[in-house]
This record gives C-alpha cells, sequence and structure tokens, in this order.
C-alpha cells in the first residue's frame, strides 16, 4: 500500500519531535549536530577506505619484494679481502658500496678466501650482500693444488661446478653459482699470478660462466709476475670473458701482444680503488699527521 507524500512528511516530523523529547536542544541544534555526526561519519569512511587502499599497497609492495627475492639473481663478485690487505680490503669495499647506492634492490654475494673476517669488515654495506668461499676452496681443495700448476688445479674447479657430488661439503654455494647468479666479476687487484697459482685457477669458474650463459668479466687485474704456465692459462682463459680490464701496462702487453694472444677485448684501466672516486676514504679531521705509513 502507497503512503501520501503528506502522511511521509507527517511521520519524519513525529520521529524528530519523538527524538527531541529525549535530546533536550532546540530545533536547530539538533539539526545543526545531525549535519555535524554526518560529516564524522563521511570522515571516517574516508579514513577507512584510505587505510584499505594503504594496506592493499603494502601487501602488493611486500609480494613484489617477495617475488624479487626468490626471481632476482645476485651480482656474483671474486675478491679477495678478509687477509687483511689494505688494496684488497679497498678494493671489494669499493664495489660493494658501489652496488649499494647502484643497484640495492639485487643480491651481491662476495666470494674469498677468508668470509668470516670479510663478513664482519662489510656487514651493514649492501642490505643483501652474502659472503662465501665456495670457489676459493674449491680451488685450494683441488687434489692437484700441491702440484702448484694452475693447468692442473683448474679443471677440479670446472668437474665440481658441473657435478656437485665432486664436492659435496660446498654444494649449496655450486647451486648459486648455477642456477642463481646473473654476472661474475673477478675483481682486480695483485692476487691473481704466479706466486699464488690456485688464486689464479679461479678464473675457471669465469669460463664456465660464459660457456652456460652467465656474463664473466673481469676489472683492474694485476697479472704479474707470470710464468710459462701461468702466462698459457691466461691466455686460453681470458679470451671466453665477455671483457677484461688490467691496471697496469705490463699486465696489457702479457695479453694483448697479437704474437701470443687472440685476446681483443682487453683494456687497460684505473685500479678498482677508484670505482668511487676514493669518495669517504679521506679522513678530513684536523690535526692528523701529514704522512701515514699502512704496514
Amino acid at each position: 500500500m502507497s503512503v501520501s507524500p503528506k502522511k511521509s512528511d507527517k511521520r519524519t516530523r513525529t520521529a524528530a519531535s519523538t527524538v527531541k523529547q529525549y535530546l533536550p536542544v532546540s530545533s536547530r541544534s539538533f539539526h545543526r549536530n545531525e549535519t555535524y555526526l554526518q560529516r564524522q561519519a563521511e570522515s571516517v569512511q574516508d579514513g577507512l577506505a584510505q587505510i584499505r587502499a594503504d594496506l592493499t599497497d603494502i601487501r602488493g609492495n611486500m609480494e613484489y619484494q617477495a617475488r624479487i627475492r626468490r626471481e632476482n639473481k645476485a651480482f656474483y663478485l671474486l675478491a679477495e679481502p678478509g687477509f687483511p690487505n689494505y688494496g684488497d680490503e679497498l678494493i671489494a669495499r669499493e664495489w660493494v658500496e658501489y652496488l649499494a647506492m647502484a643497484r640495492p634492490e639485487t643480491p651481491v654475494v662476495l666470494d674469498c678466501s677468508r668470509p668470516g673476517p670479510a663478513a664482519a669488515e662489510f656487514m651493514g654495506i649492501h642490505p643483501h650482500l652474502t659472503v662465501t668461499d665456495t670457489i676459493s676452496r674449491l680451488s685450494l681443495e683441488s687434489p692437484a693444488n700441491d702440484q702448484n700448476d694452475v693447468t692442473q688445479i683448474a679443471p677440479f674447479i670446472r668437474e665440481t661446478l658441473d657435478d656437485e657430488g665432486k664436492a659435496a661439503r660446498y654444494c649449496a654455494g655450486i647451486r648459486i653459482v648455477r642456477d642463481r647468479i646473473r654476472s661474475f666479476h673477478v675483481l682486480g687487484g695483485g692476487y691473481i699470478n704466479s706466486k699464488w697459482q690456485a688464486n689464479m685457477a679461479r678464473l675457471e669458474a669465469g669460463a664456465w660462466c660464459e660457456e652456460h650463459g652467465i656474463t664473466a668479466i673481469t676489472t683492474g687485474l694485476g697479472l704479474l709476475p707470470s710464468d710459462e704456465h701461468t702466462t698459457q692459462y691466461l691466455q686460453n682463459t681470458l679470451p671466453q670473458f665477455s671483457s677484461v680490464t688490467v691496471r697496469d701496462q705490463e699486465s696489457l702487453n702479457l695479453l694483448a701482444d697479437p704474437d701470443i694472444s687472440d685476446i681483443h677485448n682487453v683494456r687497460l684501466m684505473p685500479d678498482d680503488c677508484f670505482v668511487n672516486g676514493l669518495d669517504g676514504c679521506y679522513n678530513e679531521q684536523s690535526g692528523l699527521p701529514r704522512f701515514m705509513v699502512c704496514v
């Protein structure tokens, strides 16, 4: 049954009158309070809608970050910090700091002989830094390591990357190299030369990476001294890298001589310590000695 407009208006007035019987307010005050409450309710609704939108954004960002962690492959750095040796510490730190500024969301794996001290030294520099010694241990634990011949040591690294069962203690690290890195980067310094042939054998991991679709590069290497075995190994291995840079003319001459080498992508570049222009490396505090010696 329909209700006439007159009866509807009458009922509305009756309801308002009934409310005002229990609320000691004037008609004007009542309507003013009613409008205020209505605006407050609308404000609360708007706030709830914004909270729901913010929660949706937060959930989406968390899901995105989780997906990035699952899918985002790491930069793999091969270096020699942790001894300590000032130059090796500085070079590794400069690269980790650079990647923290340039790609903070991308994981970084730093491979060196002494991961414990290195991890302590670099703690907090990069939000997603992992320090390991996988390739270093494979070179040092090669069955041919006592022969001190890089051409005999290096094949073991390749074999273990193909078959982790041959170095089962390091299978977790081997799987990182095989499945979870986007590039393999041999950092500069003077730790790869004929005096430390097990160190030079680590280059085999870079050659393996290139064969399996992972970009391998070197920057700022110093390769001298070099004997007959190491020179031959360098000339056979480094051409497989996507890019090779060295820090001194002598290392360039060793690799770029067209009579003895087929390496066409080798370049002479500044030492890796200058990656960030040595920003933050100098203490400008007054009162320091003019000259200091690092022993």
